[in-house]
């Protein structure tokens, strides 16, 4: 089966467009919005191409989804809502599309590398490019939204931290630290923290995903915030089985928002992967 899909508006909905087995599916000048999933979700396509497509999800919430799909070959591994997904489609062309307000951007696995090229990405929660096998990521502009911090006191008695208003963190979400004086004893500056018992308003932290509260020992001094700790683009390669995976970024544009409520990365797991002018 092959399809093509031009200058459409799908919106409010799943999965934007779903694909399974098909010949060169093509979309093109296509504004998906509003999805709860994915945007674009294809499985075992041959050269599926998505070019100029303007990807907006949302709303945002950390901790809300499901997962969207297990990878056949990392059965540990699962993609939140996401901007683009290709699964097993080989030949893949991710290309001059904008995608915004996704948990994920784009998540990708096939033994035939997808192209991700000059794309607009707004890594607005988590993962500009979640990657389970080899990719060509060139000439990209990747952008993380801004979100703000808050300011907080700490309870060193309880372990307990309140925010000044509503934060909106899940049990699960990074965060990090900074004060005007000094920070309580036991967290440490620019740390990424794990939040667990949230509430709307107080948290404490743990040191690992689920793990223990952290022994606050006093209130410290000065003026704290707490910010999120955020996956600018997360490069995950890892190399399973022998396969010895080699990725290629090259040109890309990465564009971080320092001392904001960010605290921005890159992250590569890969044998080998060529960096060359980003």
């Amino acid at each position: 089966l092959q399809i093509s899909i031009t200058d459409c508006n799908l919106n409010t909905c799943d999965i934007g467009l779903t694909t399974f087995s098909c010949f060169q599916p093509f979309v093109r000048g296509t504004a998906i919005a509003y999805f709860s999933v994915a945007g674009i979700y294809d499985q075992n396509c041959e050269t599926p191409v998505y070019d100029k497509n303007d990807i907006v999800g949302g709303p945002v919430v950390p901790g809300t989804f499901q997962p969207l799909m297990n990878t056949p070959r990392r059965n540990s591994a699962t993609v939140l809502q996401a901007g683009i997904v290709t699964l097993n489609s080989n030949g893949c062309v991710i290309q001059n599309n904008k995608i915004k307000n996704t948990y994920t951007c784009v998540a990708a696995e096939a033994d035939d590398p997808p192209v991700i090229k000059s794309n607009w990405i707004r890594a607005d929660v988590k993962n500009g490019i979640h990657s389970y096998g080899p990719l060509r990521v060139d000439s990209n502009t990747f952008e993380p939204a801004y979100i703000a911090p808050y300011t907080i006191t700490v309870d060193d008695t309880t372990d307990v931290i309140t925010a000044s208003s509503a934060h909106g963190y899940a049990d699960g979400e990074e965060v990090f630290f900074w004060t005007s004086g000094t920070l309580p004893t036991n967290i440490s500056i620019y740390t990424r923290y794990f939040v667990i018992n949230s509430t709307s308003t107080t948290f404490k932290i743990s040191t690992s995903s689920g793990g223990g509260a952290v022994d606050i020992a006093s209130a410290g001094s000065g003026t704290h915030s707490v910010g999120i700790c955020r996956r600018h683009v997360l490069y995950d390669i890892p190399n399973e089985g022998g396969l010895g995976y080699l990725g290629v970024i090259r040109g890309n544009n990465f564009q971080f928002n320092g001392g904001g409520g960010f605290y921005n990365f890159v992250e590569i797991n890969t044998l080998g992967p060529s960096v060359d002018g980003s």
